[in-house]
């Protein structure tokens, strides 16, 4: 569930953010073009403002010029027209005439210049808001783009029953989804110091764990779930021990192997007592006694030395000596030991 929850965070995330990316581009397009009209509109005026200049420059010119001349002289008679009327006598031109003539003109050459000027331009309008027509493709890319950049889905579940519709019937069951891939876990790296992403997979401390959400905190934390845990230290094992033949004056531990009668026992505890006995476990017996084997008759073999002499010594060995010198030896020992 918690996976789930952080995917459709993400999810949330990242689609506004792509929307709010989108905005973004629309409002700098925007308003890169209402520069580049604003700077259009400059150049325009600063070029009219020259015109001006010069023809405020012009009508200063032809001012001064008129200012410097005398009053004319009165006109001479007017000549007969060309229909063959008599003409007019000709009226005196004076200065103040000149000046308002000559405004006019400059007035009429000022008003077509910034006419012509004025009808090549493209006004700028003031700008609008983007509208939701504009901005659905983009946020419809936008949401493409992170719905391709989520994780691999899980294997798939079955569909949820719809809801009620808003015209108040009741909505169709949901049909069953695809199965989906088989999930695989991350490759399981060592811990680092490090920020590790939501689903990594990582060992520390002699256990394996993943992480929940986006963390740098070292396992085990709230942030990560085990996987596998490392196990207790058990005790250290223990193996036999051969000893020599069962004493009773010895003292024995768990065990220890001891033989006995052509037999050998393991102690099963400490101080096991008597062997045999319950504190000790048969772990080899004498096998019976196999059956005679073929008789066969060898040559026969040399006639043997005379013995010379018998004789017992000290630690109980019975010695025959033999005239050629060799000597046999037999343990009386044991025998000796039995008749006290």
């Amino acid at each position: 569930m918690n996976l789930q929850r952080t995917t459709l965070r993400q999810f949330t995330d990242a689609a506004a953010d792509a929307v709010a990316r989108a905005i973004s581009g629309v409002q700098r397009d925007a308003l890169r073009e209402r520069e580049l009209r604003d700077a259009e509109h400059r150049a325009r005026l600063s070029e009219l403002d020259l015109r001006i200049s010069a023809v405020a420059e012009l009508e200063r010119q032809v001012m001064a010029r008129l200012a410097s001349l005398k009053d004319g002289a009165s006109g001479l008679d007017g000549k007969d027209g060309l229909d063959g009327s008599d003409g007019t006598d000709g009226a005196s031109v004076t200065v103040e005439d000149c000046e308002l003539l000559i405004k006019a003109e400059s007035e009429r050459v000022a008003i077509e210049t910034v006419e012509r000027i004025m009808s090549g331009w493209e006004r700028p309008q003031d700008g609008k808001s983007v509208t939701a027509q504009e901005v659905a493709p983009l946020v419809e890319e936008a949401v493409q783009r992170a719905t391709a950049a989520l994780p691999v889905p899980k294997d798939g579940k079955d569909g949820t029953d719809g809801k009620d519709g808003t015209d108040g019937k009741d909505g169709t069951d949901g049909k069953d989804g695809k199965d989906g891939a088989n999930g695989l876990l991350p490759a399981v790296r060592a811990w680092s110091d490090a920020i590790h992403y939501v689903g990594a997979v990582v060992s520390h401390a002699g256990g394996s764990f993943q992480s929940v959400r986006d963390t740098a905190k070292s396992p085990p934390h709230d942030d990560w779930v085990c996987l596998a845990a490392p196990g207790s230290d058990g005790t250290d094992g223990r193996s036999f021990t051969i000893r020599a033949t069962w004493s009773e004056t010895e003292m024995y531990q768990h065990l220890d192997v001891v033989a006995l009668g052509g037999a050998s026992f393991a102690a099963r505890h400490d101080n096991p007592g008597a062997c045999p006995g319950d504190g000790w476990q048969l772990i080899a017996a004498q096998g019976k006694r196999g059956n005679p084997g073929p008789s066969v008759k060898g040559d026969p073999g040399r006639p043997g030395p005379a013995m010379r002499d018998v004789l017992v010594n000290e630690n109980g060995l019975l010695i025959f000596r033999n005239a050629d010198g060799s000597t046999a030896e037999c343990d009386l020992y044991p025998l000796l030991a039995k008749l006290g």
